[in-house]
């Protein structure tokens, strides 16, 4: 009886690690395919595939249609936002420059299930919740401050800018984020040296 119960134990055990194996490879799997999920077909076929779904009318469809193609790295968020549906997520910076210290403060975000189409807005409360439960607002906010950053440094070390609009001190980014690398990203013009003084610049 002793013996019988003492395989059992051994049994029991090997079959709950077996099971734990499982479902640690199953859990594993399962992220590595959500990593990796953009390079499941080809850049082009995925290329394709949007422009078909774009309207005929589209800025994106014609900058596709044209060659364009975006030269980014692959990031995680990218496939968080596919999770969720969201196509851009779209931001409003403000930016001051104050000797040669450049800061900036996101405004707004807009959140939107179709590229470029402002009244594709996602909001809902449910929507917002599972975006904070990713702690993807976070990371999105962390690689628009890149952007915007990059975008700043461009415009002071333009000639052109420098020459119309002299020195650059304060303004507004308006910069988007795709789910996609392929994608080539469409921004807004950003406002320069308007309403400085709200920004506490004289």
């Amino acid at each position: 009886m002793n013996v019988l119960m003492g395989c059992s134990k051994v049994i029991g055990g090997q079959l709950f690690l077996v099971m734990a194996v499982v479902a640690i490879g199953v859990t594993i799997a399962q992220i590595t395919v959500g990593q990796n999920r953009s390079f499941d077909r080809s850049p082009e076929t995925r290329v394709q595939e949007i422009i078909k779904r774009l309207d005929a009318n589209s800025d994106l469809r014609y900058l596709l249609l044209r060659g364009d193609r975006g030269n980014g790295p692959h990031m995680p968020w990218m496939d968080q936002m596919k999770d969720l549906g969201i196509q851009q997520a779209s931001f409003k910076i403000s930016f001051t420059v104050v000797n040669n210290k450049r800061d900036f403060h996101i405004v707004s975000v807009r959140y939107l299930s179709h590229y470029y189409r402002s009244d594709k807005e996602l909001k809902s409360r449910n929507f917002m919740r599972k975006v904070k439960l990713l702690n993807l607002d976070e990371a999105l906010s962390s690689a628009i401050l890149k952007r915007a950053d990059e975008i700043l440094l461009q415009l002071i070390n333009s000639k052109q800018v420098k020459e119309n609009l002299g020195p650059i001190r304060c303004g507004i980014i308006y910069a988007n984020l795709l789910d996609d690398e392929i994608l080539p990203i469409i921004d807004l013009p950003t406002d320069v040296n308007s309403n400085c003084s709200e920004s506490g610049l004289k």
